[in-house]
């Protein structure tokens, strides 16, 4: 026989809300950071050029066998500090589209530009982070015990990427500053994997003047061509 409190049991013993998700472990957090900041995707043996969240999304897999989102591995790339918080393309700096005629009609030359020959448009930006090397002891004091008693010793990562208006995201990290060459490399490995162009708007601010890299756009204007704004 049943009673009514018995039955008020039964329910309190039923699992409410969404089922528990899988998550990465705090080492597996750090495993991964420093595989992408240590490593090109290509260097772990996936087909790709440049990191992206479906590039993280495989090296997870393969690395822990763990399936998430791309939604999921967004949200871990922004808790990391290795992507902007905020599309590019939307930041108050970029508003500059949206004033005056001359910039409107500068813009819509681009987007005529890109239609024409089949081009994808990106946005090019530069982050500067500071990370914490979790392996650093002061040998001088002799210290073996855990690393919480020892500063951590600091350093920088440049990250450079590119979003399209469609939020497809991909980007590279340089332990050294980033500059000519670095812009160059990102640039290549860009174009490399298809043969649509590509047309790549980055601030003028971060964008070095080198006769070594107008050299290489000259060659490479088929794949590439280099806007810089607010200049234009």
């Amino acid at each position: 026989m049943w009673y009514p409190f018995q039955l008020i049991y039964t329910f309190k013993q039923q699992k409410r809300g969404r089922p528990s998700q899988i998550r990465l472990t705090k080492d597996q957090q750090k495993e991964t950071k420093k595989l992408i900041i240590d490593n090109c995707p290509a260097q772990l043996n996936l087909p790709y050029n440049l990191w992206s969240r479906i590039s993280v999304h495989d090296i997870i897999q393969l690395k822990f066998g763990l399936d998430f989102s791309l939604k999921t591995i967004g949200r871990y790339l922004k808790l990391w500090g290795l992507i902007t918080p905020i599309p590019i393309c939307r930041i108050p700096e970029l508003q500059r589209f949206h004033q005056g005629q001359r910039l409107k009609e500068k813009y819509l030359n681009i987007l005529q530009k890109a239609k024409t020959e089949n081009a994808e448009i990106h946005w090019g930006g530069l982050l500067r982070r500071k990370h914490r090397r979790s392996d650093y002891y002061t040998r001088s004091l002799n210290i073996t015990t855990l690393d919480s008693l020892v500063p951590e010793m600091r350093f920088s990562v440049d990250i450079f990427y590119s979003q399209t208006n469609q939020m497809k995201l991909q980007f590279m990290l340089y332990r050294k500053e980033f500059g000519r060459t670095g812009l160059i490399d990102f640039m290549s490995r860009l174009i490399s994997k298809d043969g649509r162009k590509v047309i790549l708007i980055v601030e003028d601010d971060i964008t070095p003047k080198s006769r070594i890299l107008s050299e290489w756009l000259a060659e490479h204007a088929n794949y590439i061509e280099l806007i810089k704004y607010p200049g234009w």
